[in-house]
């Protein structure tokens, strides 16, 4: 800690990008490509790894962005081929494939509200066509869907009822 105890260096480097943040949790990536995101407790410092490359094929960019949920207790992130999924108590990681029939890969995620759903989208190199995706946790269901737009979007997430008059 800093002497005047407003500032904690934890030892990684300032390029270091920052994925997410919960409370006193940061997820950051110290490698590229970046197939084991750290979990890092500011408080104390302490860093555990997450080996989404064994879970999920990273090929080469690996997590390219996370999102954890509204709670906490999960943290998503994006892979070359889809989105992996980590409890962050047990570090279990569930990985979702998503197979968008183009070669680009998932970029953006975002949590539903209450936590049930994850949505990603891709970005859409040099393509007419991008694609968005939105997986149930409870069902294991994916649905997907392609729009004819060029590039990428991310996401605002609200619950249905700040949207309903």
């Amino acid at each position: 800690w800093s002497p005047d105890g407003t500032t904690r260096e934890l030892g990684f480097d300032s390029d270091t990008p920052v994925l997410d943040g919960y409370g006193s949790t940061l997820a950051i990536c110290p490698d590229v490509p970046c197939t084991a995101p750290l979990l890092v407790d500011v408080d104390t410092g302490e860093a555990t790894a997450i080996e989404i490359g064994r879970s999920v094929e990273t090929r080469r960019f690996g997590a390219r962005s996370a999102r954890f949920s509204p709670d906490g207790s999960r943290i998503a992130f994006t892979t070359s081929d889809g989105i992996a999924i980590t409890d962050v108590e047990t570090l279990q990681t569930v990985a979702v494939s998503i197979d968008a029939g183009v070669p680009d890969r998932p970029l953006y995620v975002e949590w539903a509200p209450d936590g049930s759903t994850v949505f990603v989208s891709n970005w859409s190199y040099g393509y007419s066509d991008m694609t968005i995706a939105r997986y149930e946790l409870a069902t294991d269901k994916l649905e997907m869907s392609t729009l004819p737009y060029g590039g990428g979007i991310g996401f605002v997430v609200v619950a249905r009822s700040i949207m309903e008059p």
